[in-house]
């Protein structure tokens, strides 16, 4: 992990490693006009990498499908209009960093169906219902989405010493169990059938 840039390796039982590279771009059209494993390795040079980066650049370069994307989130003044209406990520996409994307695009998607069963011959006031009920929650993990970038991929040297005490504390004994209990206090973020209470 250096400033603007960072590898993680997510090992799986039973399956191949997942790795995931991230970089900071000032032009994000840009990084899709050239094949991926050429962006990534500008992006990582023009040092040496270091023999299990150095690996898996070279894997870069002859796996099959990569999955290539910017990380993006999806904010919109309403996500209906008419009859028509977005869900999941065309809607509020929350980011990679959010860790939310699936979550809320089944609870959008089961709200929705709910309001629409209460309110079968008023659709705007079920959509108007199903927005007000989500959006809440959906700001909230887009926030968190923004904050929680800084720890997959640090933008300056500033953020990356935070991002490295960060880590020391969370090594001292008793500080996980005082997150732990932190985040079980939080409930800003937590989406539970009675959060979701509709007309």
């Amino acid at each position: 992990m250096e400033a603007n840039r960072s590898m993680w390796i997510f090992p799986f039982r039973g399956g191949p490693q997942t790795v995931l590279l991230s970089y900071h771009t000032a032009d994000v059209d840009a990084e899709f006009k050239e094949p991926p494993a050429q962006r990534v390795r500008a992006a990582f040079g023009p040092g040496p990498t270091g023999r299990l980066l150095g690996e898996v650049l070279d894997a870069l370069d002859t796996v099959k499908d990569p999955l290539f994307d910017s990380v993006e989130q999806t904010r919109m003044d309403t996500w209906h209009r008419g009859r028509v209406v977005l869900v999941g990520d065309s809607a509020w996409c929350v980011s990679l960093y959010a860790g939310m994307g699936v979550s809320m695009g089944i609870t959008g998607a089961d709200l929705l169906g709910t309001v629409l069963d209460r309110h079968p011959a008023d659709v705007r006031r079920a959509l108007a219902v199903w927005e007000q009920t989500l959006r809440p929650h959906v700001d909230v993990f887009q926030q968190n989405g923004i904050q929680q970038r800084m720890i997959f991929v640090p933008a300056n040297h500033k953020e990356l010493a935070l991002r490295r005490v960060f880590n020391l504390v969370m090594r001292t004994p008793g500080a996980s169990h005082l997150l732990k209990r932190m985040q079980a206090g939080n409930k800003a973020g937590r989406l539970k059938d009675r959060d979701l209470a509709i007309a």
